[in-house]
This record gives structure tokens, sequence and C-alpha cells, in this order.
């Protein structure tokens, strides 16, 4: 995916929802002139809630996100950039960390989930940046769910997600 950005702590959430989609979206805490410079090198666009920024961080593309609830965020980002989910990118990037996840047999990380959980799924991927090791369970059907919520019936998705 060729679009990119840059969330400030404003709108963490939405950040965690873009990089589920498969988003490469990085967490920018405070922003300073430096590191808007940084972000606007590398393309990205920086999600906000602060309306104050945009006077202050040129020349940094910016969007302020006006809803509260990070689904409804998500759903401004779309319609502003006129962006379609692509279900082949979801699940593909760690929730906490943007890393590109792996996907690694259950040989690989049977001491490092529960052993319910690597008799019952055998599909796995996993974050080598932060270690968080993922499965398609009950939390990731109910994202699922939400994901194809998310978007009204122009854009939905028609089928099931993959993990990886």
């Amino acid at each position: 995916m060729s679009m990119r950005f840059a969330a400030d702590r404003t709108v963490g959430k939405l950040a965690q929802w873009l990089r589920l989609l498969g988003y490469d979206t990085v967490d920018s805490g405070s922003l300073t002139r430096e590191l808007a410079q940084a972000f606007a090198k590398e393309n990205r666009i920086l999600l906000t809630r602060n309306t104050h920024l945009s006077k202050k961080v040129k020349p940094l593309q910016i969007i302020c996100i006006t809803p509260n609830d990070p689904k409804d965020q998500v759903r401004e980002v779309f319609k502003a950039l006129r962006l379609q989910p692509d279900e082949k990118y979801f699940f593909t990037r760690c929730k906490l960390c943007n890393t590109i996840l792996t996907r690694v047999p259950v040989e690989d990380i049977v001491n490092q989930v529960p052993d319910h959980v690597s008799i019952i799924h055998d599909r796995f991927s996993k974050c080598y940046t932060c270690g968080r090791v993922y499965w398609p369970g009950t939390h990731y059907e109910r994202i699922q769910k939400t994901l194809h919520m998310l978007f009204d019936k122009e854009t939905r998705c028609s089928q099931s997600l993959n993990l990886m």
C-alpha cells in the first residue's frame, strides 16, 4: 500500500485500526517541526484532532479528524482520501508497532502462546520487532466483523478476511 500515515496522540486508536487495515501508520506522539519535516520527506499524511497543527508544521499534509469514535475516524480518512479497503492487506501489520507481520509455523511459537491455542489453531503471524504473536481466534473474529461494518454498502468488503 502506498498511502502512509503518522498519527499523533489525539488519534492513537485510529492508528491501530489503520494498521489492522494494512496501512503503514506510525505514532508521532508530540509533534515537533523536525518530526513533521521527517514525515513530509517520508510522504506521510499526519492524522490529528489538533486543528492548530496545520499552521505550525508545514509542509506536511494534514487531515484534521473530527469524530471522537475511532471507527468513524477510519471512515472519515477513507472518505477524505477516497480509499477503498483491500482485504489482501488486512491483518498484515502489527497493531502495536506497525511492523509487517511474518507468517510462522506453530513450531516457531509453541512456547509463546497458551497450549490450547497451539493445539486449536494452525495459522500464526509474528511481529519480529515487538515479539507479539497473532492467530485467528475470537478477538480476530470480532475485529473482522467490525472491519466489515466500518464501510457502507459501496465500500464494504464482500469476502471473508484471511489472516496473512
